[in-house]
């Protein structure tokens, strides 16, 4: 079996009554090729960043999601998006998912820390 992790981070509280796309500029998406992370960053092609309703959750658009997990939380799908010109996130376009895991930051200090490294870092493979 393969197993590749990927996901996205998000600055903003998901309204899942908002039935529009949410979020800003400063937000990801990544998997990881090889061992190294690759993240992908905004292009500015549009403000398709995050959307969420309780039937699914989606990052990026313009024709495909980056990355999608369907409302039962047991599939998903990757594909390029116009958003994050990404590559796929996982191995293949269609996929099971095996565990979520979700994080918040109490301390907003953090989350910026974060967020700044981020930014300093060029898109792509981040060499360790």
């Amino acid at each position: 079996m393969l197993l590749l992790i990927s996901g996205c981070l998000f600055h903003t509280t998901l309204n899942v009554f908002h039935l529009m796309f949410q979020g800003t500029n400063d937000c990801f998406v990544f998997t990881n090729v090889d061992g190294c992370p690759v993240i992908c960053h905004p292009t500015g092609a549009n403000n398709y960043f995050t959307f969420c309703s309780t039937d699914y959750m989606a990052m990026g658009g313009g024709g495909h999601f980056a990355l999608y997990l369907d409302g039962d939380l047991m599939t998903g799908s990757s594909s390029t998006s116009e958003t994050f010109n990404n590559p796929c996130l996982s191995h293949t376009q269609e996929f099971k998912i095996k565990d979520v895991e979700l994080w918040g930051f109490v301390n907003a200090s953090k989350f910026e820390e974060m967020l700044m490294i981020c930014r300093t870092e060029k898109q792509g493979i981040w060499n360790l």
